[in-house]
């Protein structure tokens, strides 16, 4: 059916559209061999077997978590310096000296799962099955649409991503894959968001998403997915392993407000590590943080209380692009590389609305606010550095421009079921 937003052949909006598409598809081939260079002169230690430096930095502490599990239990994986002393020495054959900067096990004991097989196979062989399944999950996730994979894995928040040996990619999967079935197949949306607790600083929001939603049923499956696997965490490593994990993250040694910032800093863009990396002090940051957060959460309630089921699948890709970047804004802990979940989020976006006339049907904003997130990643290792951190900025104005322009409802009925109030009012008036 021809509808007045279907681009006709021969249409000003076809041919706009057309010409939109060859330029998308001319700065990703252009922007992929950039980053296609960067991963070969990154991995290029991979030519010598065994490797003889460093490479996939971040999946070293993935993989040497079931080795140390099987040598000193939870004790020593979440223990950062002792961990990090494991590694050294685990991997001594990559490495030209010990590793002086701590790196520690900051997931919780439900990752430990998801760890521990890693080790069935080489090192780099792991690596790459890992990344692989990654990019396989967000592929199905957004659809199979191939112009949107091709954006995704030409961004630099891939480069990244896949350079580190990051899972983000499966964060992602499950983050957008959630959004998009939330209407249409609920229990798999739930399931969904269930695993991405696997990564609670990515879920925070999600309850309050599918609360807003009135999506009772994925809410259900949602928790009862992350119950079951705190469960079988429990059962596999003891009630220990969470103790330790909340003193790892929490407690006095504080990693992630500290040690992390200190020495990871350049490639951190939450509000807390903003305003620690330009001279604020610890209480300022957290109360920055506190604000952001709660900001984050109302947006993300407005966002998500639809009117109806119906919506199409930009509103549906323009959701995903709320939680995602809220969600960073609400946290006091993220790297450069966990923009991959937004970038994704927003290749979506872009790729529905070139099938409904083309870049021209941008909301007012959009256009500018997605570009500037979608370039972030690689120069925030630079800006960062300058003492002038601009990331929570960019991203804010990403969540601005997707609360402002999404269909919503008032925050009173967001959070309660209008059909229940319904019938409560009709009861108190006979």
């Amino acid at each position: 059916m021809i509808t007045h937003e279907t681009p006709t052949l021969g249409s000003p909006a076809y041919a706009d559209r057309r010409l939109t598409v060859i330029w998308l598809t001319t700065c990703c081939t252009v922007v992929a061999a950039y980053h296609l260079y960067l991963m070969l002169v990154t991995l290029a230690p991979i030519l010598h077997w065994p490797p003889d430096r460093v490479v996939f930095p971040d999946f070293m502490v993935f993989y040497a978590a079931g080795p140390a599990l099987h040598t000193g239990g939870v004790t020593l994986v979440f223990d950062a310096r002792a961990f990090t002393n494991f590694q050294n020495s685990f991997y001594r054959t990559m490495l030209d000296g010990p590793m002086r900067a701590e790196r520690p096990w900051l997931y919780p004991p439900t990752f430990l799962l998801m760890a521990m097989p890693l080790t069935l196979l080489p090192f780099v062989v792991s690596a790459f099955i890992t990344q692989a399944m990654g990019v396989l999950a967000l592929w199905l996730a957004i659809g199979r649409r191939t112009l949107a994979t091709a954006a995704v894995l030409s961004s630099s928040a891939f480069c990244l991503t896949f350079v580190a040996g990051q899972n983000v990619a499966l964060s992602a999967a499950c983050m957008i894959g959630g959004v998009r079935l939330l209407d249409r197949a609920p229990v798999a949306a739930g399931a969904l968001f269930g695993l991405l607790s696997l990564k609670p600083h990515m879920f925070v929001l999600v309850p309050i998403a599918l609360i807003a939603a009135r999506a009772w049923r994925a809410l259900s499956v949602c928790l009862v997915t992350a119950t079951a696997l705190v469960g079988v965490s429990v059962i596999a490593f003891g009630i220990d392993g969470w103790r330790l994990w909340l003193q790892a993250t929490t407690g006095p040694a504080r990693v992630l407000s500290g040690t992390m910032i200190d020495t990871y800093g350049m490639q951190m863009g939450s509000v807390l590590a903003s305003v620690k990396l330009m001279g604020g002090a610890t209480p300022l940051a957290w109360a920055a943080q506190l604000s952001a957060s709660l900001a984050a959460a109302w947006a993300t309630a407005l966002v998500f209380a639809k009117r109806d089921h119906s919506s199409d699948a930009y509103t549906t890709a323009r959701r995903a692009i709320a939680l995602s970047t809220a969600t960073l804004v609400a946290v006091p802990y993220w790297m450069n590389y966990d923009l991959l979940i937004p970038c994704a989020a927003i290749a979506l976006a872009a790729s529905h609305r070139l099938t409904r006339g083309g870049a021209r049907s941008l909301h007012h904003g959009e256009g500018a606010a997605w570009t500037m997130l979608w370039l972030l990643p690689l120069p925030m290792l630079v800006i960062n550095t300058s003492g002038l951190p601009i990331a929570p900025l960019v991203v804010g104005g990403v969540l601005i421009t997707a609360s402002l322009h999404a269909e919503r409802v008032g925050i009173s009925e967001a959070l309660i079921n209008r059909a229940a109030l319904s019938v409560w009012s009709r009861s108190n008036a006979s």
